[in-house]
This record gives structure tokens, C-alpha cells and sequence, in this order.
């Protein structure tokens, strides 16, 4: 990449699926804006890994960090840029969906959570299967209950890319921090709650 610079941190984030990956590099300074952070598209040619596209937010702002999160499935990825304000709430979070029309990557949406609230984190972590996604936002306050976590279901219409759920845990707790993790395949996802305590473990974790 003739972009790339110090302090980039390129490799941040990564996803393969077939012969396309994407790779984050979170403190990027696209458009000279400080860690508003890219992403890479590289494609294999059966002999090489060839860059086909730097991917950068449309409304990008400095501070961002698009790219802290990334995944890719055939022709759509997703990146998540956990301090971005959509709305200006402060570190709510965004996640940005684009897709391969043949010949170039094209944003398709911006997602946000419909219940939205500052420093949520919403993109820390992505996950994205054909006309599904999942987003977490790990630093959410479900109940009221302080970095419990949430996570976030949307599916592709046709058209449009539309929140079909809003994923607690069952049994939250207060700084579980569920949905530091995700990934889902179909009809089935999972999420992470690394700092629960099942069975009074501290910290020990669940999924």
C-alpha cells in the first residue's frame, strides 16, 4: 500500500471469505483526518494478493477508528467504528456496510442502533453473513445495567438494511460486557461476554 504510515495499525482487524479479505487499519489518517481509520480490500488472482480498494466512511470524522472492527462474506463487508457520534452522541458508534457491484466496493448503509447512547461502542465488533449482520456494542447499559452489553441483528431487505433485533443475555450482569464478541453464519449467532461470572467464576466468561 503506497498509503500506508506509521502508526497506521494496519492489521488491527482481519477477515477472509474465498479470495477476498479485508484488512483495518483503525488509526489511519484519511483525508488527513487523525485515526478516522480505513480499511483494505485485497483480492487473490490465483497467483497474487492484489490491494483492490481502500475503503474509508463517507462522513468520516477524526477519531473514529473505522477499521476497529471488520468482516467480509462474498460480496459484502462490514466495518465498525466504535467512537464515531452518529447523531453527535458522543462514542455511540457506527458500523458501515458496503458491497462489490463488479467492478467496485460501494457503500450501502450506515448502521446505528435505534436506541443509541454515548460511549456504547456500537462496531466493536462485526460479523456479517450473506444478508445478515450482527454488531456488538459491548460497552451498552441493557436495564440500566452499567457495560452489561448489547448486540445488534440486521438484515438486508432488498433495499434497505433494517434492525430485526436487539440481543441481551438473559442472565446480565453489570460490567459483563457482552457483545465484545460476535459472529453469526445463517440463522444462528454467537456472542461474547468475556468479564461475566458464570458460577461465581470472576471474569471467567461466557458466549
Amino acid at each position: 500500500d503506497p498509503e500506508r504510515a506509521a502508526g497506521d495499525f494496519f492489521g488491527f482487524s482481519v477477515s477472509i471469505y474465498g479470495d477476498v479479505a479485508i484488512v483495518g487499519a483503525v488509526n489511519a489518517d484519511p483525508g488527513g483526518l487523525s485515526h478516522a481509520g480505513k480499511a483494505y480490500i485485497f483480492r487473490y488472482n490465483e497467483t497474487n494478493w492484489v490491494q483492490e480498494k481502500i475503503l474509508t466512511a463517507s462522513d468520516k470524522v477524526a477519531g473514529d477508528f473505522f477499521g476497529y472492527s471488520v468482516s467480509i462474506y462474498g460480496n459484502v463487508a462490514i466495518v465498525g467504528a466504535r467512537y464515531a457520534d452518529p447523531g453527535g452522541v458522543s462514542n455511540a458508534g457506527k458500523a458501515y456496510i458496503f458491497r462489490y457491484n463488479g467492478s467496485n466496493w460501494v457503500e450501502e448503509a450506515i448502521l446505528t442502533a435505534s436506541d443509541k447512547a454515548a460511549d456504547d461502542y456500537f462496531g466493536y465488533s462485526v460479523s456479517i453473513y450473506d444478508n445478515v449482520a450482527i454488531v456488538g456494542a459491548s460497552y451498552a447499559d441493557p436495564g440500566g445495567l452499567s457495560l452489561a452489553g448489547k448486540a445488534y441483528i440486521f438484515r438486508y431487505n432488498g433495499s434497505n438494511w433494517v434492525e430485526e433485533a436487539i440481543l441481551t443475555a438473559s442472565d446480565k450482569a453489570a460490567n459483563d460486557y457482552f457483545g465484545w464478541s460476535v459472529s453469526i453464519y445463517g440463522n444462528v449467532a454467537i456472542v461474547g461476554a468475556w468479564y461475566a461470572d458464570p458460577g461465581g467464576l470472576s471474569n471467567a466468561g461466557k458466549a
